[in-house]
């Protein structure tokens, strides 16, 4: 965490859960990622989308499980596939979730390259279909990410989408959410 200028103070908690074969991203975030699989097996993928960092565009993966963590700094994209049915990934985040400060590219970007193990007694990937659609890496998203970097004043300017957050495995609830 020291070692990648990695806030310890980690604002926000997530969990993810996921069939077999799916994968979740690419997706960019200005908040630093401690992420681990506390159930099943995922292969984590980390891809550094900094441009005036050496290794821009470069990426790395690991199979993360009980006992390996990966972190995610800031401003470099994270996708995960599920190696097996019912998998879950837990990752503390330096900051809050805000859908318009973060980004999605595709999984299939050709100028990143990025290989996840193949399909488990499939043709294909799972995806959402937010992922689905996501575009491929451009100068204008690395302009944005550059812009972003440069000034990261401003994303604490950015007012919070609601105080209360939800949680339901059905998805449905018997009451509203309601935003402050």
């Amino acid at each position: 965490v020291t070692k990648n200028f990695t806030d310890p103070a980690m604002q926000q908690v997530n969990v993810s859960r996921s069939k077999l074969n799916v994968i979740r991203g690419i997706h960019i975030s200005a908040f630093p990622k401690v992420v681990f699989c506390p159930v099943g097996r995922i292969y984590d993928v980390v891809v550094d989308m900094r441009p005036d960092s050496p290794t821009f565009k470069k990426w790395c993966g690991a199979w993360l499980d009980k006992d390996t963590h990966i972190v995610c700094p800031p401003f470099c994209a994270h996708g995960v596939f599920a190696g097996e049915d019912d998998s879950a990934i837990c990752y503390y985040q330096g900051g809050t979730f805000f859908n318009h400060l973060d980004y999605a590219i595709s999984c299939k970007d050709p100028k990143l390259n990025v290989k996840f193990p193949d399909p488990v007694d499939a043709d294909d990937y799972v995806m959402s279909p937010k992922d689905l659609s996501s575009k491929c890496a451009d100068p204008e998203l690395w302009d944005k990410i550059k812009a972003r970097m440069d000034d990261p004043i401003k994303d604490m300017h950015t007012v919070t989408n609601s105080d209360v957050v939800l949680i339901s495995t059905s998805g449905e609830s018997e009451t509203q959410p309601f935003l402050v």
